[in-house]
């Protein structure tokens, strides 16, 4: 499947996937998303765009990413939404409570990225000098005094994924899988290696205390965190 993604106005939607299917030497891509929701223009507006670009056929379908339960609700009374990409993992919980169940019950596929956490759930990052100096200093995961909170949790996640002879990020993915209203999440990889262990996070399943124990251990977590912005303290204007 071919995907894009896009934020703007109108009319910057629609170059944009112009741009992208001259690019790619394409007539139509597979799915298309709004990578944010713009907070100066209507919802209606933006998926308009989209949803005149999926009726001249140059789409097949209408994603969203980073949208509110609301936005949601003003999306799908524009036009029919296929997606839903919204950061999910452990311990960043935002959208838990209220757009899982909202895309379930609409039947809207839930592709969450960054169920890893960008690392801090595969282990790497004990302290806050483990982190790289780059985007991932800016995680509010990885946030003095929240970073150190995450261990005790992780450090469960291990041992749960020690008993069933698989690895921390392979254990952290499989509880993103067990989420209800989750489809299927991002998962990145730079290596062979690291896809095939992502790989092994498929086909098995945390027992229901497990998953309930880290479900609470994460929960504890997101009561810690600030959602005005993303995860990474930004937000469109």
């Amino acid at each position: 499947m071919l995907g894009s993604k896009v934020m703007g106005a109108p009319e910057a939607i629609k170059q944009g996937l112009d741009e992208c299917l001259k690019r790619m030497q394409l007539d139509c891509i597979d799915l298309y998303q709004l990578h944010y929701p713009m907070p100066n223009i209507p919802i209606a507006e933006q998926v308009g765009a989209m949803a005149e670009i999926q009726e001249a056929g140059k789409i097949r379908w209408i994603g969203v990413s980073n949208f509110s339960l609301e936005q949601h609700q003003e999306a799908l009374a524009t036009a029919r939404i296929e997606t839903s990409q919204p950061p999910y993992n452990v311990f960043w919980r935002q959208y838990g409570e209220d757009v899982l169940p909202f895309c379930a019950a609409n039947e809207i596929a839930v592709i969450p990225y960054s169920p890893l956490a960008q690392g801090l759930l595969t282990g790497r990052f004990r302290k806050l000098e483990d982190v790289p100096d780059d985007i991932r200093a800016r995680n509010k995961l990885m946030a003095p005094g929240v970073l150190e909170q995450c261990l005790p949790g992780i450090d469960r996640l291990q041992a749960i994924a020690d008993a069933h002879g698989k690895t921390l990020t392979q254990a952290a993915i499989a509880w993103t899988l067990q989420t209800p209203g989750v489809t299927a999440p991002i998962v990145g990889a730079r290596r062979p290696a690291q896809l095939q262990e992502n790989l092994g996070g498929v086909g098995w399943r945390l027992t229901d205390d497990e998953w309930q124990e880290i479900s609470a251990a994460g929960k504890a977590i997101n009561q810690l965190l600030d959602f005005s912005s993303n995860m990474w303290g930004w937000a469109p204007s």
